[in-house]
């Protein structure tokens, strides 16, 4: 965003890192400079002319003169928009944890809840079956055995449930 390259001659290079990336930028050049690592690469946020913030991806090379370091020869690129799409990525996939924990939970809690009524059903439904309230006719015999398959039927899928939970919430 700079208009003319003599905005940029004579200022030093932290001066381009966003004041909060200084002290990682300078760290990263004074350990290529200790260790006399060759060739590295770093990725820092800068600041363009305007005050906007934008990422580079540089590799750094060491400048030797027989022997002595005499200085650094960076390439730098933009790579603003690849660390926004992995910045945007990052964030879906905590949403996406985030959902399938709630879910987890909530498949948990359902489950939990309907077997209460269920068992108090199939409980009751038992007493009927085994005459407890009294005689039952051929057709109340009848619909008691199909309550209590149906109930041990949803009893079957809400155990199910419940443990598909578990195991998601496991992993």
């Amino acid at each position: 965003g700079f208009k003319d390259e003599k905005e940029v001659l004579g200022r030093h290079f932290l001066e381009f890192g966003s004041p909060a990336a200084r002290h990682q930028l300078k760290r990263f050049y004074d350990k290529q400079f200790l260790s006399g690592e060759e060739n590295s690469y770093n990725e820092f946020p800068a600041i363009t002319a305007d005050g906007r913030e934008i990422w580079f991806g540089q590799n750094v090379q060491i400048i030797n003169d027989g022997g002595v370091v005499t200085g650094f020869q960076a390439v730098a690129r933009n790579i603003t928009e690849r660390k926004q799409s992995e910045s945007a990525m990052a964030f879906a996939r905590d949403q996406a944890i985030e959902a399938n924990r709630l879910k987890s939970q909530l498949l948990a809690k359902v489950s939990h809840e309907l077997r209460i009524p269920l068992s108090a059903i199939l409980g009751f439904a038992e007493l009927l079956r085994d005459n407890v309230y009294g005689q039952l006719s051929g057709r109340q015999k009848s619909a008691i055995t199909e309550i209590i398959d149906s109930t041990d039927y949803l009893a079957k899928l809400i155990e199910d449930l419940l443990f598909e939970a578990q195991v998601e919430a496991k992993v």
